[in-house]
Formats: structure tokens, sequence, C-alpha cells
């Protein structure tokens, strides 16, 4: 009996002994939801076709952004004598906001020259749609 004992008091040491090690270890980070980790991407590549778009207007390349534009509107994309007069200087992402899972606000900050003058610490709000893998820009006057 007394060798029963003895097994039961070890075992059950040994169970409190792992117990404490176990609590003391530190914890896996938890793993985010699938959701955040697919908004993630998604935002990597919202991020990097805002900065494509936003690179374009900085040198001045404005009849290039057509290609941009949703398909709806491109019509709207500036042409003629605006490029030569307005430069986009230091434009940079300030925030995103996904409003649906395919529609996002983009928060962009930048100086703006017009005819030799310069505006400081401008900010609009570009809204962006996805249409399949890609993401266009939406005239936020025009947007459904």
């Amino acid at each position: 009996m007394k060798g029963k004992k003895t097994i039961i008091a070890i075992f059950l040491g040994l169970n409190c002994l792992f117990f404490v090690i176990s609590c003391a270890q530190p914890q896996p980070a938890m793993s985010r939801p699938r959701e955040s980790t697919v908004r993630s991407a998604q935002e990597l590549v919202l991020r990097q076709r805002v900065k494509a778009f936003l690179a374009l207007k900085a040198q001045g390349l404005w009849g290039n952004l057509a290609e941009f534009y949703d398909p709806a509107y491109r019509n709207l994309a500036p042409k003629g004598n605006y490029a030569r007069r307005v430069r986009v200087l230091d434009p940079r992402i300030v925030g995103v906001d996904f409003l649906q899972p395919d529609k996002a606000s983009v928060r962009v900050r930048f100086s703006i020259e017009i005819s030799g003058i310069r505006y400081l610490g401008e900010e609009e709000t570009q809204l962006w749609a996805r249409r399949g893998e890609t993401w266009y820009y939406l005239p936020v006057d025009k947007a459904p």
C-alpha cells in the first residue's frame, strides 16, 4: 500500500511541476484571424497601386494615369495643359480604411505646385475599388 501511495504522490507532484513550468513559459502570440491576414494582403496590394499612381503624378506623367482610373471613369483622367501646370511633390499615404472588402478610402498627403505657386501639406481622400485583382481609382465626386 505504501508503494502505491508513493507512486501516486510522485505522479501528482510531476503533474504539478509540469503545470507550473507550462504557466511560466511564454505563450505563443495568438495567430491573426484569417480575415485580417487577407485584409493585410489586400492593403499591401492597394498601397503599392496607390504609390505607383502617386509616383506618376510626382513625375508629371499625367497622361499615364488613365490606366489607374476605373474603366467607367477613364475619360476623366487629366490631360493636356493641366499636366503642365500642376506638380505633385512628396506624396505619401497617410492611412487606408476599408469601407467594404472591395472598396477603400486612402488618405494621401502631399505638396502641390500650380503655375509656380506652392501649397504645402495638402491632404485628400481618394476612393479606390477592386475589380478582380486590380485596384482602380474612383474620382470621389463621380463615385457611386
